[in-house]
């Protein structure tokens, strides 16, 4: 072999090296654009159902979160809009609570959990991350009317109602005999209100259906499961009626305001913003949140 050929040979062979090397410290990219780690977050368009926090200091709220400079987040009116968002490709990524996920996932196998194990700002703590609670209109009636429902929640928390209800109607959202709307699907009925509570004490709440299993709407536009359960159980301590009025997402702190409804259920316990403490203000919780999480397409 001439030396012209070993040395020809023997950069051939330091190339291949260096690219034999290189690829230890450089993770292959995801394929076809879909996502693999928590890094693959960088540039992706986050999607979640709206609430009261513009989009763009959500956006700035994830990126913190994550510690990914997402490329974009919107906010959306329903789940099944985000859901439509991820399947055609307007979005890479779903933001949802625990609660949600698991419901989602359970009902759509094409879904998967994003792996969170090394974003220290948002896995798993011993405390909850949030509690949903009810929202009313900041007025003397509505301050009087949330302080009853928080005592109230007080009450079915510590004598185990709150978790007896999460149990059935929330970890059983996928068995039989929740899947469709009747009269199990609530803790009493209508008619049983009529009977024994005065009709000028009727407690009108609103449901959007955004955060299933928490809010469930069928097919037919009524709502059922937790919710329904829980507003029942709160009507009977109350002694008061209950009637439920199905609201868009994005119009239901409006139809609060407007006294359309007396109460809504709502994603925060607690008043965290100034314009909650102006407009609205808030129940203790009845649900609690362990953690965040973000699903994509398999």
């Amino acid at each position: 072999m001439t030396n012209k050929s070993k040395w020809l040979t023997i950069l051939v062979c330091f190339v291949l090296l260096l690219l034999l090397t290189g690829a230890g410290f450089k993770k292959p990219a995801a394929k076809g654009g879909k996502l693999s780690s928590a890094d693959d977050l960088t540039g992706k368009t986050l999607v979640g159902v709206s609430g009261r926090m513009p989009d763009n200091s959500a956006a700035i709220f994830f990126r913190s979160l994550t510690g990914r400079k997402l490329g974009r987040y919107k906010g959306l009116g329903s789940i099944d809009e985000c859901l439509y968002a991820l399947k055609s490709g307007s979005a890479s990524v779903l933001w949802t609570t625990d609660i949600t996920a698991k419901y989602l996932m359970q009902k759509d196998e094409t879904l998967a959990k994003l792996d969170t194990s090394d974003m220290a700002a948002i896995q798993n703590t011993a405390e909850p991350r949030f509690s949903f609670g009810m929202a009313t209109a900041n007025t003397e009636k509505g301050r009087a009317l949330i302080d009853e429902i928080s005592q109230t929640l007080i009450f079915l928390r510590a004598d185990g109602t709150l978790d007896d209800l999460k149990s059935k109607y929330i970890d059983g959202a996928l068995d039989e005999g929740t899947a469709k709307y009747g009269v199990k699907d609530m803790m009493v009925n209508d008619k049983v209100h009529k009977v024994f509570y005065s009709q000028n004490k009727v407690l009108k709440v609103g449901v959007t259906g955004a955060v299933p299993p928490v809010e469930l709407i069928d097919e037919n536009g009524r709502p059922y499961g937790y919710c329904c359960a829980l507003m029942d159980m709160i009507g009977l301590v109350l002694q008061r009626s209950v009637k439920f009025v199905v609201l868009d997402n994005e119009t239901a702190f409006s139809s609060l305001m407007s006294g359309k409804v007396d109460l809504i259920f709502s994603y925060g316990a607690g008043k965290v913003t100034t314009e909650g403490t102006k407009s609205w203000v808030m129940s203790e919780g009845y649900l609690d949140v362990q953690d965040y999480e973000f699903l994509y397409l398999k």
